[in-house]
């Protein structure tokens, strides 16, 4: 919800906030800035713009139409990255986020009803669906050129 240039200087502020035993000249830098107002401060108490942010960069749009509680996303990587002021930008925490995606794909219904769609396909979408995933992932065609 910070904007890319203001990521660093909001992190030392924060980190000084939430710090114990901060020094005086990180404290008056921080006082300096929240005096200063962004503008990005009044989405930070906008649920609704919370939940958005944490939808495009954490769940990210590749997940989305898997992944549609917010909370129950929260209370995985709770159990994986406890801390959440370091969940974005981390590497750890899309692995999270993508291993959480594939177990609701296969213990949900997602894989079925996909499927399902894939059996109502008429032959020629299925082989045009079939050469896009060969052209967008090597695991497809490596696993056709095992086939006899």
């Amino acid at each position: 919800m910070v904007p890319q240039s203001e990521q660093s200087t909001a992190k030392k502020v924060f980190d000084t906030i939430m710090s114990p035993a901060s020094d005086e000249k990180s404290v008056r830098d921080a006082i300096d800035y929240l005096a200063k107002c962004p503008p990005y401060f009044a989405a930070l108490n906008d649920d609704r713009q919370i939940e958005e942010a944490f939808r495009r960069e954490i769940i990210t749009k590749k997940y989305c139409v898997l992944l549609d509680d917010n909370d129950e996303v929260r209370t995985e990587l709770e159990r994986y990255q406890g801390d959440v002021y370091q969940w974005y930008p981390s590497v750890r925490v899309n692995a999270v986020v993508e291993k959480f995606a594939e177990n609701k794909y296969y213990n949900g219904n997602a894989c079925d009803k996909v499927t399902e769609r894939v059996m109502r396909l008429p032959a020629e979408d299925a082989k045009k669906l079939l050469i896009e995933l060969l052209d967008k992932n090597f695991e497809v065609g490596l696993k056709l050129l095992q086939e006899p």
